[in-house]
């Protein structure tokens, strides 16, 4: 990378039960294309055990 930056994201709502495919691509760091499936019920399942230590914004 060029610069440092920080990223974040929020998957909202939570993805339904099955497959959740991610794509990513950038091609101006010379990164092609690569994919994940994840399940979106574990992903559920994750999030709630999730706690907002920053609080409701």
């Amino acid at each position: 990378m060029r610069g440092a930056a920080g990223r974040s994201s929020t998957c909202w709502p939570l993805p339904p039960a099955g497959p959740l495919t991610l794509v990513f691509a950038w091609p101006a760091e010379r990164l092609t294309e690569h994919s994940v499936t994840l399940d979106g019920q574990e992903i559920a399942t994750a999030a709630a055990h999730c706690v907002d230590v920053f609080g409701a914004r």
